[in-house]
Formats: structure tokens, sequence, C-alpha cells
């Protein structure tokens, strides 16, 4: 039960509470002067703060309400447990006072519910109680609360603590706010950057490769050192963006999440209507029931996925059909698409994912055929298998592959030595490393 005390008028006779609320306020505490004033103390918010008082004696719940109302705050109530959860998931407050002995829920149970939801855990709970005893106020703090103010309180000094703790926060709140608008502008940049830089690496790999016996060994120095650092920069770019990627939970977790087959069959579904504008049918087969294994780098596989099945669509002449497999094999998932396009050439399965060459039948020329070796570069990099063919049709037509491996595989991938890229051999092929 509350005690009586002169200060805070909980319990006390009417008049007195009313006199409390009604006295000339202190001309230094914001409000003053005023019946009911509405600062704005809620820093970037436009709205006055929101405080939840809980306590079982309607008496008490209206003398807090009229002390935090006439100093600026909005206020609802509740007379028990059940009610302040209820009142939570219609609205959820700045501020939480709550009650300790209250029958039913008590203080510490309504606390522990609180907290132990995702969705409201992050809400400061400051306890109200006439129970001053060691022992009840280090449960207090044990559950979740941030401070404990014991009955009778003094007017002056709750208003201060509310004040202290709807400050902070919701200065937490206006800080992770700034800090996800940054993520999301740094995400955009990070987008518009990825794709350009895939085409310089491309290019400088490219010329590097035709260029190594006729430039002079400086200007050799520079372009490798060029090529790397924006292998560099594409890498970077590429972890951020993973960390950014909702299927990689990241909400700034590991680098792994869990990929499924319906993954992949959403990622190939996106190109339905593109490949319906120019008159290509685009068929999905996969598993009725999905698969799922644990994998790194969602981000990485977006990219491999949309690489892979815009190059056929390009390919593919209007009326023709494209056949997107996903299947596991292996304890690995198994992405194949099939064109009815020209497929590749001898020249260019001799040369696989060179940039800047038509993988059909025409001869190599300045094309922009940087989808795939881009593809093929970031497949290594997550240690993918992405493997390129014609299908044994009599109409013809190409096949690639991309295998994912399960984390676990990519785990011991990752622990074996390392092997160095070969140097370009007489015949103009060239290993291509992984990161």
């Amino acid at each position: 039960m509350l005690k009586t005390n002169q200060h805070s008028g909980l319990n006390a006779p009417k008049n007195s509470a009313k006199e409390i609320v009604k006295n000339p306020p202190n001309p230094s505490e914001p409000g003053a002067g005023k019946e009911q004033s509405f600062p704005t103390k809620s820093s970037s918010f436009s709205e006055p703060a929101l405080v939840l008082v809980v306590d079982d004696q309607a008496r008490n719940l209206q003398i807090v309400k009229k002390v935090l109302t006439f100093d600026g705050y909005q206020v609802t109530t509740a007379e028990s447990g059940s009610e302040a959860l209820k009142s939570i998931a219609v609205r959820r407050p700045d501020l939480i006072l709550l009650d300790v002995v209250m029958p039913e829920m008590d203080g510490f149970q309504v606390c522990e519910q609180i907290k132990e939801n995702p969705a409201t855990h992050d809400i400061p709970i400051v306890f109200l109680s006439a129970d001053t005893e060691h022992r009840s106020i280090m449960t207090a703090f044990s559950k979740g609360g941030i401070d404990y103010v014991p009955k009778p309180f003094n007017k002056a000094e709750l208003l201060a603590r509310v004040r202290t703790h709807v400050d902070l926060y919701r200065s937490q709140k206006r800080h992770t706010k700034e800090i996800a608008e940054r993520q999301r502008t740094l995400h955009i940049i990070a987008h518009e950057w990825h794709k350009p830089l895939q085409r310089i690496f491309l290019f400088l790999s490219k010329i590097q490769d035709l260029s190594d016996s006729t430039l002079p060994e400086t200007r050799i120095a520079l372009s490798k050192e060029a090529t790397r650092d924006t292998e560099r920069m594409l890498a970077s770019i590429e972890d951020f963006l993973h960390q950014q990627s909702p299927d990689g939970s990241a909400t700034a977790e590991s680098s792994s999440g869990w990929l499924t087959t319906d993954d992949l069959k959403s990622m190939a579904g996106k190109w339905y209507v593109t490949a319906k504008r120019k008159l290509v049918e685009l068929v999905l087969f996969a598993p009725s029931v999905p698969i799922s294994i644990p994998v790194a780098m969602p981000f990485a596989i977006h990219q491999i996925v949309d690489a892979v099945i815009s190059n056929a669509v390009n390919f593919t002449p209007q009326t023709g059909r494209i056949e997107v497999r996903i299947f596991e094999e292996n304890q690995r998932i198994v992405l194949r698409v099939e064109d009815e396009g020209p497929g590749f050439s001898d020249d260019y399965l001799r040369r696989k994912f060179q940039p800047y060459m038509r993988p059909g039948t025409e001869p190599p020329s300045a094309a922009l055929g940087v989808g795939l070796a881009a593809a093929k570069r970031i497949a290594d990099r997550i240690h993918a298998t992405l493997t390129i063919g014609n299908r044994v049709r009599a109409d013809g037509g190409g096949c690639v592959t991309v295998e994912f491996p399960a984390a676990d595989e990519l785990a011991q991938l990752k622990a074996a030595p390392a092997v160095k890229p070969r140097k370009a051999s007489a015949n103009g092929r060239k290993k291509v490393a992984g990161s």
C-alpha cells in the first residue's frame, strides 16, 4: 500500500492534492504560469512525450497524471498489468511509470513481459513503490527497470527523473533513426557504384591481358595495381551490400544466412516481365516442397542469378524459350538456365568469361559482355561453381549452371591454403582466381 506524504499528495485529502497541482509553479520550471502547456521537450519529435502510468489505485493515477500533464506531457493510465500491456500494444509510450504491488500481475511481472517482447523491450521503465527495501530495489533493476522512485515521492524529483529518462530515450531513438537514414544513403550509393566498378575491373583485366607483351614494364605494373585496387573496392562494396541485405539478415549479423529453392524461384521470377516484353517464354521448374541450406553472401547470390538470367534473356530470340531449373544436388542448391539463343562459340568456350566478347557465333568485338564475367568473379569469391556450355539439342542454345555451396562447405574451402592465380599462357587462357 501507499504511504501518505504532504509533498506528493498520494492518498492525501482531495484539497491537498488539488493544492499540489494548482500551486504557483516555480518560474524556472517548464510550463510556469500556464495551466496546461505543451512545450517542445521531445528534441526533434513534434509532439509531447507520452508517459504511461500504471497503478491499481485510481486516486494515485489521477494525481500523477495531473502532475505530468501540467508539465507538458501526454499521459495514459492503466489500473492493472494486463490493461497496461494492451495500452502499449495500441500505442508505444516514451516512458512507463510502473507500480510494483498490484493484484493478479505485479509490476515485476509486467516489466518482464515488456522486456521479453522485441517490439517493446527498449521502452524505459521507472518503478514507483512504497517498498524501499534493498531486495525490492535490486529486483526492479534486474527485471529491466532503469530507475526506482520510492513512494511517497517529491513532485520536483519525479519530474526531474521523468524528464531525464524521456530525453535520453528520445535522443537514442533520434540517433538510431539518423544512423538508419545514413545507412540507406550509403546503400543507394554502393548500388550505384557496384556495376560501374565491375565494368572498370573487367575492362582493366582485359586490357592487361591483351597488352602484357606490348606495354612498357612500368605501365604494366600500374595497370595491375589499378586492377587490384578496383577489385578491393568491389569486394568492400559487396561486403557492405551483403550486410545491408534483408536476406543477409543484416540487421547486421554474420556473413551467412539461409538460401531456399523458393528464394531462387523468386529471384528468377522477377525476370518474367522483362522476358514477356521481348516475347520470350520464361519457364520455372522448382521443387514443390522448398529446400533450404545455410549459405554465405545472399547479396552475391542475387547478383549471380540476375547476371545469368539477364544473359539468357538478351540472347534468346523473340518467341524463344528459357527454362530455369532449380534443384538440390550433393547438399548444394543448383540453378540451371537453358535458352534457345545462339549458344556459346568454340572461341568463347576456349576463353571463358572474357569480358567484351560476344558469347555467340559472331567474331569477338567490343561488346557489353561483362555480365557472365562479373557473375564468374562473384561466384569465385563466394566459392560457388559457375559453368557454361551448349545444350545437346538440334536447336542448340546455351546452358549456364550455378552450384551454391552450403556454409559448412564454404568454411572448409576458406580454411584450405590459397592457390595463387596462374599467369596467362601462350594460348591466351588465364585461370580466374577467387578473392
